[in-house]
């Protein structure tokens, strides 16, 4: 915060927030960072957002070779930090989310269905909205 703030007259600002257009991380977003990676895992298995953002979801456009190999695909296997996608008991594993700035980074499966990259999806809208508010375009 220091590193941009000013005074005025008798008052000393401190910004607290990005200001519109800054491409660097600052160290008053890492706790929001951090915050954005742990709940969107959270929200991961909650079904329900995904009715919610479906107006999101529907602007998403899909591929047509989605979930098709063109060429001989070989199949990936676990390891110690890549377990997989699914549990012990065949129950989805959280996807993680990493963020790159306010860039929500992941590799997902698309196991001809696109429930997991759907719930993906709104565990980040969701969270976003949580921690920043919703979405008001109007206002900007």
């Amino acid at each position: 915060m220091s590193a941009f703030s000013i005074i005025i007259a008798d008052f000393l600002y401190l910004q607290s927030a990005l200001p519109f257009g800054m491409d660097f991380s600052p160290q008053n977003w890492e706790p929001v960072r951090q915050l954005i990676e742990i709940l969107a895992e959270k929200l991961f298995n909650d079904k329900s957002l995904i009715s919610k953002h479906r107006k999101y979801l529907d602007k998403l456009q899909w591929g047509p070779s989605l979930g098709k190999c063109e060429t001989h695909c070989v199949p990936a296997k676990a390891c110690s930090q890549h377990v997989g996608v699914l549990n012990a008991d065949d129950t989805p594993v959280s996807t993680s989310q990493h963020l790159f700035v306010d860039d929500s980074v992941y590799a997902n499966v698309y196991n001809d269905n696109r429930l997991r990259i759907e719930k993906n999806f709104t565990a980040g809208i969701e969270t976003m909205f949580i921690l920043l508010g919703a979405s008001d375009l109007d206002k900007r």
